[in-house]
């Protein structure tokens, strides 16, 4: 029995079988979201705790899915493949240590100055229409959050060991043990008195360390060691640092484009302006998380030791089928989403202070930002070029150039749309935030365009034109 057990959990499984649990991984997340949603719009509505919440919820949560949602284990996996062949495991376990070692260093420093900056970013930047009862409200919580950055290193790192040797079953553990936490802190709100928005915030923190809780196992019984190293020469490291700034860069680009969402909702004539915009997100992303994340983190690693074989037919076979299959299976759902949403809404959303109003709120909002929906089939394409570690930094950023264009793009068009259809109280500011969200495509291309000069030399130091 407990060598099944011991099986199952630390068994390979193909890109079909990892699939699946991906997938049944992220529908018993979705439905543990959808029952966290009801709970959270019953105890807290559309008011000012939940409009703090969310807005405070962005820059953490932000950071802390580039770290752990796949950006850095993107980047670690085809080195760490490499790694593995070269040296062995203890190469491997060198290589992952490093990694860990120098971001939780860097992610340490950035919450310490994001703890410090919290007031003037989120009354000046995020959320300039809040009163200050609900700015310093969101401050706090943004401080609270913030936690959850340093514990997504270990797990992502984690993460990336299991995925490099196609061990799915503890990551999709992970998945859909998501929200369990945050449940349970809104029901510590609604049952003991006092605790408030501060329930479901301790609960995000909670959940954090419960990843870490269930993949450490995982690491151990590949009798692989976490623990503090250091050495900023080691070439592999920088390959890893190198994969990673684009993906840096793309997600810096996403968080720009929810910064000016959550900007102009605050300004919105609507009081449930922002509760209605993040429970329509929360609908519209089903698609893409569901089914592209799933698919794209189960054939990563194969794409990832096609590429260090040279197999490059192979690679490129396994990339047609996950594209085909995410596309395949988004269209009819987002169809089903588009068709069904204003009643899917009332069913799922519409409780106790999260009224009728903020339901058809909600609707149109869905509607203008359907588009985003449609991003399932995406999520697999760039994990191609990350498996191509001998690519040039030139090729990366502009690669990320491109995608920081094409992301910041479709975020400025969502910001017309939104603009029009909540109506901001100050005409300025609406134009402000749609020039400031094309602004942000402007000045990151021309960065990441004037950068892609820069070359790559023999002994892995990135050499970068001035610009």
């Amino acid at each position: 029995m407990r060598q099944r057990l011991r099986g199952f959990l630390f068994g390979e499984y193909t890109i079909a079988q990892g699939s699946a649990i991906f997938i049944g991984a992220f529908l018993i997340s979705a439905a543990l979201g959808v029952v966290r949603q009801v709970l959270f719009n019953a105890q807290f509505g559309a008011g000012a705790e939940a409009s703090a919440y969310y807005a405070a919820f962005r820059m953490p949560d932000t950071i802390a899915n580039l770290i752990s949602g796949g950006a850095l284990s993107n980047a670690m996996i085809p080195v760490l493949l490499r790694a593995a062949h070269a040296g062995g495991d203890q190469a491997e376990e060198h290589l992952a240590n490093l990694v860990l070692t120098l971001l939780t260093l860097v992610v340490a420093l950035f919450v310490a100055i994001s703890w410090l900056a919290a007031p003037w970013f989120v009354r000046v930047v995020l959320a300039p229409g809040f009163d200050a009862p609900t700015a310093a409200l969101a401050v706090t919580l943004t401080r609270m959050l913030l936690l959850q950055v340093l514990l997504a290193v270990s797990s992502s790192v984690a993460i990336a060991l299991l995925n490099r040797r196609n061990q799915f079953v503890l990551t999709g553990l992970v998945i859909a043990s998501t929200n369990i936490t945050i449940v349970a802190g809104i029901l510590a709100a609604h049952y003991i008195p006092g605790v408030g928005i501060y329930g479901p915030t301790l609960g995000v923190v909670a959940d954090a360390l419960i990843q870490i809780a269930i993949l450490l196992p995982g690491v151990a019984a590949n009798r692989l060691r976490l623990r503090p190293a250091w050495d900023l020469a080691d070439r592999r490291l920088r390959q890893v640092i190198r994969v990673l700034i684009p993906n840096g860069l793309s997600a810096m680009v996403d968080y720009a484009g929810g910064i000016v969402d959550t900007a102009f909702a605050t300004l919105a004539r609507e009081a449930a302006g922002l509760p209605a915009l993040h429970n329509a997100l929360l609908l519209i992303g089903l698609p893409l998380r569901l089914l592209g994340i799933a698919l794209a983190q189960a054939a990563f690693p194969r794409l990832a030791a096609h590429a260090a074989n040279g197999a490059w037919q192979h690679m490129h076979a396994t990339l047609r089928r996950a594209l085909l299959a995410a596309v395949g299976m988004a269209v009819p759902t987002l169809l089903g989403l588009l068709l069904a949403g204003r009643e899917l809404i009332r069913v799922l959303f519409e409780r106790g202070r999260f009224d009728a109003d903020a339901g058809d709120l909600c609707t149109g909002i869905a509607g203008v930002c359907r588009d985003r929906g449609s991003d399932a089939g995406t999520d697999c394409a760039p994990r191609y070029h990350h498996t191509i570690a001998d690519q040039s930094i030139a090729d990366l950023l502009a690669g990320g150039a491109d995608l920081a264009v094409a992301r910041t793009g479709r975020c400025s068009g969502d910001s017309d749309r939104l603009c029009r259809h909540l109506g901001m109280r100050d005409p300025a500011a609406r134009h402000g935030a749609v020039q400031a969200s094309a602004s942000v495509a402007v000045i990151t291309s021309s960065r990441l365009r004037s950068r892609s000069t820069c070359a790559c030399q023999p002994n892995g130091i990135i050499v970068v034109a001035s610009s």
